[in-house]
């Protein structure tokens, strides 16, 4: 049985290959979070509305000078609310824009 991996995989190792990750920005997000696992108990209890997270998500960006492996910001156990580096959309469209060479 293959890993369940999402389709941007093989999109990564592609660019870094042909040179072009250099130059190329991979920004990856939703339009909300999810919770995962079973929707049991306390989770239940507390997420409403289809277990949509409007309060935190996550989202990586890859090449065009991102920082490999840095990791900005935290939830709280159940993934529901940013305990720690709470951003605005403001700030991640500002360092895509930074990333492109735009001065800000």
């Amino acid at each position: 049985m293959q890993a369940n991996r999402p389709t941007i995989a093989p999109l990564i190792p592609d660019l870094k290959q042909r040179g072009l990750l250099i130059e190329t920005i991979i920004v990856w997000g939703g339009e909300f979070g999810r919770t995962y696992g079973e929707k049991i108990g306390k989770v239940r209890q507390m997420v409403k509305g289809g277990d949509h997270h409007a309060e935190a998500f996550t989202m990586w960006m890859a090449g065009g000078g991102i920082k490999r492996g840095h990791t900005y910001g935290a939830t709280d156990e159940l993934g529901y609310y940013a305990t720690e580096g709470k951003l605005e959309v403001f700030d991640t469209q500002a360092t895509i824009l930074n990333r492109l060479g735009f001065d800000l």
